[in-house]
């Protein structure tokens, strides 16, 4: 597994509030400035930990799968996350944003989503869905 974060910082944005919110999101993976934007990449699927539980708590697992499942190409799928949300810690699926988002990319087999997203609690589908 292959996992790849990153985001544009614009002018106006904090290059260090951003990278302190990414941190946060997704520990472990280090980040560094490539351009006009923030890029981190690991191999290591603890690095999700983070993502996995807020998707967990807020009882989105089912809505996060058929996203991942939905988005997946050629070994890869995505999700586009909420810039402004993440700064203050939450994760969101981003619905087109100004500052433009996080983009979290994932090298997975397709076969391997569901656990991906489950992890050892299985489930059949019976989170209630929302965002």
């Amino acid at each position: 597994m292959r996992i790849l974060v990153k985001t544009r910082i614009y002018p106006t944005e904090s290059e260090e509030k951003i990278r302190i919110a990414l941190e946060k999101l997704f520990p472990g993976v280090e980040f560094s400035r490539s351009g006009d934007e923030i890029v981190g990449e690991s191999t290591d699927p603890r690095v999700l930990d983070r993502f996995r539980e807020v998707i967990r708590s807020r009882k989105v697992r089912d809505s996060i799968e058929s996203l991942l499942l939905e988005n997946w190409h050629a070994g890869r799928t995505f999700l586009a996350l909420n810039k402004q949300d993440a700064t203050k810690g939450v994760f969101n699926i981003a619905e087109s944003s100004p500052l433009g988002d996080i983009l979290l990319e994932i090298e997975i087999p397709r076969e391997d989503i569901h656990e991906l997203v489950w992890g050892d609690s299985g489930g059949s589908g019976s989170e209630v869905q929302g965002r």
